[in-house]
């Protein structure tokens, strides 16, 4: 119930487009997880979207500082095969300008934008994600309040059901 009421009084996670320089992506393929930066790597909060991904939040402003994938290519990329087509093409951008092995990629406004628009897209579908799994947690919460409520002697028990 603690982490039902702080899921439905958080603010959302939103991207600051005025001060997106540059977005960084690693991938650790020892570990199987991609990292992606907004403009550098700054201390953050994780918050879980799907069990899969984190959103790196700053925890006073709860401005998107990055994100972090786990089992990227051997479950998330599976999972999501629309990403998966997306993050190829990325992939082969990137390999174009860097070398086949580019497991660190920075990109600008001007630089790699195939790839640039792939990390957008990622950092966007974690945030609305998150956000929808925030609004059902907030609803089930609003549902067992007023169960609770009406339970306790308004309303009898068996009138609502199981």
């Amino acid at each position: 119930m603690a982490q039902a009421l702080e899921w439905a009084t958080r603010r959302e996670p939103f991207l600051n487009f005025a001060s997106i320089k540059a977005l960084e992506f690693s991938y650790d393929d020892e570990d199987d997880i991609a990292f992606v930066h907004v403009n550098k790597p700054r201390p953050a909060v994780s918050l879980d979207v799907a069990g899969d991904m984190w959103l790196r939040v700053n925890p006073d402003t709860d401005e998107v500082l990055g994100l972090e994938i786990h089992a990227f290519a051997k479950g998330f990329l599976i999972r999501h095969s629309k990403i998966a087509a997306f993050a190829a093409d990325a992939m082969k951008a990137a390999e174009r300008k860097f070398g086949a092995d580019a497991r660190e990629i920075h990109t600008n406004s001007k630089t790699l934008p195939e790839f640039r628009d792939f990390l957008m897209y990622l950092l966007g579908q974690a945030i609305g994600t998150y956000e929808r799994e925030r609004l059902q947690e907030a609803a089930k919460l609003q549902s067992e309040l007023l169960r609770t409520r009406l339970v306790g002697g308004l309303v009898p028990t068996a009138a609502l059901g199981p």
